[in-house]
Protein backbone atom coordinates (compact mmCIF):
# COMPACT_ATOMS: atom_id res chain seq x y z
CA UNK A 1 0.00 0.00 0.00
CA UNK A 2 1.33 3.73 -0.96
CA UNK A 3 0.66 5.59 2.13
CA UNK A 4 3.51 8.59 1.26
CA UNK A 5 1.81 11.84 2.45
CA UNK A 6 1.54 13.62 -0.73
CA UNK A 7 0.72 17.04 1.07
CA UNK A 8 4.07 16.95 2.67
CA UNK A 9 2.65 17.97 6.26
CA UNK A 10 5.47 16.31 8.32
CA UNK A 11 8.38 17.78 5.82
CA UNK A 12 6.37 21.35 5.75
CA UNK A 13 6.19 20.79 9.97
CA UNK A 14 9.42 20.76 10.23
CA UNK A 15 10.08 23.57 7.68
CA UNK A 16 7.51 26.01 9.41
CA UNK A 17 8.42 24.71 13.45
CA UNK A 18 12.06 24.47 13.64
CA UNK A 19 14.34 25.78 11.30
CA UNK A 20 15.97 28.59 13.47
CA UNK A 21 15.36 27.39 16.38
CA UNK A 22 17.91 24.53 17.06
CA UNK A 23 22.05 24.83 18.09
CA UNK A 24 22.91 23.44 14.50
CA UNK A 25 21.08 24.54 11.28
CA UNK A 26 21.47 23.11 7.69
CA UNK A 27 22.67 25.48 5.41
CA UNK A 28 22.95 23.06 2.52
CA UNK A 29 21.65 19.43 2.02
CA UNK A 30 20.78 16.98 -0.54
CA UNK A 31 17.53 15.05 -0.02
CA UNK A 32 17.95 11.99 -1.86
CA UNK A 33 16.01 9.22 -0.16
CA UNK A 34 16.12 10.80 3.16
CA UNK A 35 13.62 12.18 5.37
CA UNK A 36 10.93 10.20 3.08
CA UNK A 37 11.99 12.71 0.16
CA UNK A 38 11.89 11.41 -3.40
CA UNK A 39 14.22 14.21 -4.41
CA UNK A 40 14.79 17.39 -2.35
CA UNK A 41 17.47 19.97 -1.61
CA UNK A 42 18.17 22.74 1.10
CA UNK A 43 20.26 25.77 0.22
CA UNK A 44 20.63 29.74 1.55
CA UNK A 45 22.33 32.92 1.06
CA UNK A 46 22.43 36.23 2.82
CA UNK A 47 19.62 38.55 2.06
CA UNK A 48 20.30 42.46 2.44
CA UNK A 49 18.19 43.72 5.17
CA UNK A 50 16.17 45.92 3.00
CA UNK A 51 15.51 43.15 0.68
CA UNK A 52 13.92 40.81 2.94
CA UNK A 53 10.12 41.86 2.41
CA UNK A 54 10.45 41.78 -1.49
CA UNK A 55 12.01 38.51 -1.16
CA UNK A 56 9.11 37.36 1.10
CA UNK A 57 6.65 37.68 -1.82
CA UNK A 58 8.02 34.99 -3.62
CA UNK A 59 8.78 31.54 -3.67
CA UNK A 60 11.15 31.79 -6.02
CA UNK A 61 15.01 30.92 -5.47
CA UNK A 62 16.92 34.57 -5.08
CA UNK A 63 19.87 32.38 -5.88
CA UNK A 64 20.91 29.12 -7.89
CA UNK A 65 22.67 26.32 -6.02
CA UNK A 66 25.66 26.72 -7.90
CA UNK A 67 25.79 30.21 -8.28
CA UNK A 68 27.30 33.21 -7.00
CA UNK A 69 30.52 33.34 -7.90
CA UNK A 70 32.07 36.48 -9.58
CA UNK A 71 31.68 37.60 -12.76
CA UNK A 72 30.23 39.87 -15.49
CA UNK A 73 26.54 40.82 -15.48
CA UNK A 74 25.17 42.92 -18.79
CA UNK A 75 21.61 44.73 -18.63
CA UNK A 76 20.41 47.80 -20.77
CA UNK A 77 20.03 51.54 -19.95
CA UNK A 78 18.86 53.41 -22.88
CA UNK A 79 18.87 50.76 -25.38
CA UNK A 80 22.75 50.52 -24.75
CA UNK A 81 24.27 47.38 -23.38
CA UNK A 82 26.38 47.93 -19.80
CA UNK A 83 28.78 45.57 -18.58
CA UNK A 84 29.32 45.70 -14.91
CA UNK A 85 30.90 42.90 -13.02
CA UNK A 86 29.99 41.88 -9.71
CA UNK A 87 31.52 40.36 -6.93
CA UNK A 88 28.46 38.26 -6.61
CA UNK A 89 25.74 37.30 -8.51
CA UNK A 90 23.26 40.27 -7.18
CA UNK A 91 23.22 43.13 -5.32
CA UNK A 92 21.96 42.43 -2.21
CA UNK A 93 22.39 38.73 -2.60
CA UNK A 94 25.43 37.05 -1.37
CA UNK A 95 26.12 33.22 -1.15
CA UNK A 96 27.10 31.68 2.14
CA UNK A 97 27.49 28.17 0.61
CA UNK A 98 29.63 27.09 -2.76
CA UNK A 99 28.81 24.03 -4.77
CA UNK A 100 31.62 23.90 -7.03
CA UNK A 101 31.62 21.43 -9.80
CA UNK A 102 34.65 21.15 -12.82
CA UNK A 103 32.35 19.94 -15.98
CA UNK A 104 32.48 16.51 -14.72
CA UNK A 105 36.63 16.08 -15.06
CA UNK A 106 36.71 16.70 -10.61
CA UNK A 107 34.86 15.60 -8.17
CA UNK A 108 32.65 18.11 -7.23
CA UNK A 109 33.23 19.94 -3.65
CA UNK A 110 31.30 22.29 -0.71
CA UNK A 111 32.71 25.49 0.71
CA UNK A 112 31.63 27.53 3.03
CA UNK A 113 32.28 31.72 2.30
CA UNK A 114 35.64 32.67 2.99
CA UNK A 115 34.66 35.31 4.60
CA UNK A 116 32.58 33.24 6.96
CA UNK A 117 36.04 31.72 7.71
CA UNK A 118 37.89 34.60 8.47
CA UNK A 119 35.38 36.59 10.75
CA UNK A 120 35.98 33.62 12.98
CA UNK A 121 39.59 32.71 11.65
CA UNK A 122 38.28 28.82 11.93
CA UNK A 123 40.82 26.65 11.99
CA UNK A 124 40.31 23.27 9.54
CA UNK A 125 40.38 19.61 10.54
CA UNK A 126 39.16 16.53 8.61
CA UNK A 127 37.73 13.76 10.49
CA UNK A 128 38.28 10.12 9.36
CA UNK A 129 34.86 9.38 7.75
CA UNK A 130 35.78 12.26 5.10
CA UNK A 131 34.10 15.16 6.69
CA UNK A 132 35.42 18.86 7.85
CA UNK A 133 35.38 20.19 10.90
CA UNK A 134 35.80 24.01 11.19
CA UNK A 135 37.23 25.11 14.47
CA UNK A 136 36.80 28.52 16.49
CA UNK A 137 39.60 28.86 19.44
CA UNK A 138 39.27 31.75 21.70
CA UNK A 139 41.49 33.79 23.49
CA UNK A 140 42.05 30.83 26.39
CA UNK A 141 42.82 28.35 23.44
CA UNK A 142 39.09 26.49 24.00
CA UNK A 143 37.71 25.13 20.66
CA UNK A 144 34.19 25.02 19.70
CA UNK A 145 32.70 23.41 16.88
CA UNK A 146 31.30 26.02 14.30
CA UNK A 147 30.73 24.03 10.58
CA UNK A 148 30.57 20.59 9.57
CA UNK A 149 30.73 19.47 5.93
CA UNK A 150 30.33 16.31 4.51
CA UNK A 151 29.93 15.22 0.21
CA UNK A 152 26.13 16.78 0.62
CA UNK A 153 25.42 18.17 3.68
CA UNK A 154 26.58 21.64 5.62
CA UNK A 155 25.77 22.23 9.27
CA UNK A 156 26.72 25.91 11.13
CA UNK A 157 26.27 26.37 14.66
CA UNK A 158 23.72 29.30 14.87
CA UNK A 159 25.34 31.52 17.01
CA UNK A 160 27.77 31.98 15.22
CA UNK A 161 25.62 32.61 11.85
CA UNK A 162 23.82 35.23 14.01
CA UNK A 163 26.93 37.32 15.20
CA UNK A 164 27.89 37.02 11.23
CA UNK A 165 24.40 38.26 10.18
CA UNK A 166 24.46 40.82 13.05
CA UNK A 167 28.08 42.50 11.82
CA UNK A 168 26.77 42.24 8.14
CA UNK A 169 23.37 43.67 8.66
CA UNK A 170 21.77 40.70 6.64
CA UNK A 171 19.39 38.11 7.14
CA UNK A 172 19.87 34.36 6.21
CA UNK A 173 17.56 33.15 3.53
CA UNK A 174 16.97 29.35 3.86
CA UNK A 175 15.56 27.90 0.68
CA UNK A 176 13.74 24.12 -0.04
CA UNK A 177 12.77 21.81 -2.15
CA UNK A 178 11.16 18.82 -1.94
CA UNK A 179 9.63 16.09 -3.81
CA UNK A 180 7.42 12.92 -3.75
CA UNK A 181 6.81 10.72 -5.85
CA UNK A 182 3.61 7.79 -6.14
CA UNK A 183 2.85 4.78 -8.48
CA UNK A 184 -0.70 5.77 -7.88
CA UNK A 185 -3.01 8.34 -9.38
CA UNK A 186 -4.58 11.31 -6.94
CA UNK A 187 -7.90 9.46 -7.57
CA UNK A 188 -6.92 5.93 -6.63
CA UNK A 189 -5.43 7.85 -3.14
CA UNK A 190 -8.43 10.00 -3.11
CA UNK A 191 -6.31 13.26 -2.71
CA UNK A 192 -7.63 16.44 -3.82
CA UNK A 193 -5.32 18.62 -6.32
CA UNK A 194 -3.01 20.80 -4.96
CA UNK A 195 -1.70 24.39 -6.04
CA UNK A 196 -1.74 26.98 -3.91
CA UNK A 197 1.02 29.14 -2.04
CA UNK A 198 1.73 29.74 1.68
CA UNK A 199 2.93 32.66 3.01
CA UNK A 200 3.78 33.64 7.01
CA UNK A 201 5.83 35.85 8.89
CA UNK A 202 8.88 34.55 8.10
CA UNK A 203 8.73 32.05 5.57
CA UNK A 204 6.65 31.70 1.67
CA UNK A 205 6.63 28.41 -0.59
CA UNK A 206 4.52 27.11 -3.21
CA UNK A 207 2.85 23.51 -2.69
CA UNK A 208 1.70 21.60 -5.51
CA UNK A 209 0.29 18.44 -5.47
CA UNK A 210 -1.12 16.81 -8.74
CA UNK A 211 -0.88 13.72 -11.67
CA UNK A 212 2.26 13.43 -13.28
CA UNK A 213 1.14 11.85 -16.46
CA UNK A 214 -1.03 8.70 -16.74
CA UNK A 215 -0.05 6.55 -13.44
CA UNK A 216 1.60 8.78 -11.26
CA UNK A 217 1.48 11.26 -8.34
CA UNK A 218 3.32 13.64 -7.36
CA UNK A 219 4.02 16.31 -4.75
CA UNK A 220 6.57 19.54 -4.57
CA UNK A 221 7.02 22.04 -2.52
Amino acid sequence: MDNKDLTLGDFIKKVEGDLGKTEWITVFEFLDSKENIDRGAYFSALIANNKVDDVLKRYDWDLRIDGGRPGFITHYERGKSITEYYRFSDNGIEPLIYWRTFSGKKESSLEISEEFRLYFNLFEKSSGDDKKIFIYIDDDGDEDEVALISKSKIEIKLKYLKEFLSAKQMHLAIYFEAMRFSDKTLEELKQKKIDEVKNGENFTYSLCVRNLGEKMGSATI
